[in-house]
């Protein structure tokens, strides 16, 4: 089966088709609003590796830049299945600078994390153009391993959760700087590998306020309720 990371109209041109037919000569309303897809996009296609969670932002130059999360793809090494875990999870990039009609054949590497692999990069671009994606890593560890490990740990087979961290580029995502480590939130009980409690994740964007602070909605597991995970908002100290 091949892999494929197809990126939508509602990803790419939905955005600016609407609100170009929006902007037309005014008329009685045709029908409800809503988004109509156009076509199908290919960005990116490798059989050998297992690609998902694509993250989009526009530079002020008009390109477009995806950024997702990339690891082999298990069954074509002879392995029974892929699993969003990966020790070789890396987040990677590509551009189009024709409107998303054309893309760079082979991906950039943003991160490898140097302990396990990472998932859900999800980017954002500052008013001064700085880009920062966040993301959160697995370390995968041996069983034996596992279990001197100080508890408690968020384990999904031989993975250890890492929690979240941060990646920064000033240069329109040619390097990036990190990782920045977030503070855990108060109350987080689960430790990653190091026995420290694991830095806030998220599975989502932050977003840039008009005050220019950070506002980043971030995922804890907390004393009161530990098999459920609770959400905190994180606010950036400087502007």
């Amino acid at each position: 089966m091949r892999t494929e990371f197809i990126l939508l109209l509602c990803f790419v041109a939905a955005g600016f088709l609407f609100s170009a037919e929006l902007k037309g000569s005014p008329g009685p309303p045709t029908s409800t609003p809503g988004l109509r897809k156009l076509s199908d996009v290919v960005i990116y296609e490798d059989a050998k590796f297992y690609s998902s969670f694509p993250s989009i932002v526009r530079r002020s130059n008009g390109e477009l830049l995806v950024a997702f999360r990339r690891a082999p793809d298990r069954r074509s090494l002879g392995e029974g299945f892929t699993s969003h875990t990966d020790p070789n999870s890396y987040l990677v990039l590509v551009r189009s600078r024709d409107d998303g009609r054309t893309w760079s054949r082979e991906p950039e590497l943003m991160f490898a994390h140097s302990f396990g692999g990472s998932q859900d990069p999800c980017m954002v671009q500052l008013q001064d153009g700085t880009i920062l994606c966040s993301s959160y890593g697995w370390a995968r560890l041996l069983p034996e391993a596992i279990a001197k490990l100080k508890q408690p740990i968020t384990r999904f087979g031989d993975f250890v959760f890492l929690g979240g961290y941060l990646v920064r580029s000033k240069d329109g995502a040619k390097s990036w700087q990190g990782p920045i480590l977030p503070p855990p939130c108060s109350g987080e009980v689960n430790l990653d590998i190091f026995g420290k409690p694991v830095p806030a994740y998220n599975r989502g964007a932050m977003c840039e306020g008009n005050d220019k602070r950070l506002y980043w909605v971030v995922a804890t597991s907390s004393t009161n309720a530990p098999k459920r995970t609770a959400t905190h908002l994180l606010i950036s100290s400087h502007k």
